[in-house]
């Protein structure tokens, strides 16, 4: 914060307004008096010094207004689901709901719809729709409530059984579909070849009769 040094300034004034250019050396006021006096202004700087540490420790940009940091998501990073449904990411400082996104892309770089919403410290994105089996990239992006930036990604794995079922129905469908289509080319050209045989036998009968 930019103001920081200006308050340390004013904090280092007041304690040179308290402490005394010299200590008195009236002789009226003796050892005592000037022990006495001594301590007062000890236990003033002191007191004034712990002030001056608490605020410059509050407002040093080290403590205060920091990027806003991930602490965990779900899923996991390297996670692999059978359902994408939404993802969660948990940060350790509040964000704000301006800029904040989430998005959701395969390999080859197809988006997948998502809606995002901000909640604390809290950033959720919501798939829309079923997400088909693949490798994807989830990013996110929030802003702190110092209107720094945080982004970064994490990588899950969606296999899902229903997709893997319907799969391999299709394959058992696309079997079947061309057993019989073979079973019909050959019933059919069995029918065909039926005509020519009773031809072929009926002459050779023929052909036995006249030569008896």
């Amino acid at each position: 914060f930019g103001h920081s040094s200006d308050v340390s300034g004013r904090v280092a004034n007041w304690l040179w307004t308290l402490a005394p250019m010299h200590v008195p050396e009236s002789r009226e006021m003796g050892r005592g008096g000037t022990l006495g006096h001594m301590r007062r202004v000890a236990g003033v700087l002191v007191s004034g010094v712990v002030a001056f540490l608490a605020v410059s420790s509050l407002l040093s940009p080290g403590t205060a207004g920091a990027t806003a940091l991930l602490l965990e998501s779900t899923p996991a990073d390297g996670q692999s689901l059978q359902r994408l449904d939404q993802i969660v990411f948990e940060f350790d400082s509040l964000l704000l709901a301006n800029g904040a996104e989430v998005t959701v892309t395969n390999l080859g770089g197809t988006a997948v719809a998502v809606e995002t919403s901000v909640d604390g410290s809290r950033l959720t994105g919501v798939v829309v729709g079923e997400v088909p089996s693949g490798n994807y990239e989830v990013a996110y992006r929030v802003q702190s409530s110092d209107g720094s930036v945080n982004e970064g990604s994490i990588r899950v794995g969606v296999d899902s059984p229903s997709q893997a079922l319907s799969g391999g129905l299709l394959a058992v469908i696309a079997i079947s579909a061309g057993l019989v289509l073979y079973l019909t080319i050959v019933f059919v050209a069995d029918k065909r070849r039926r005509p020519n045989r009773r031809l072929a036998q009926g002459s050779a009968r023929g052909d036995a009769e006249v030569e008896s």
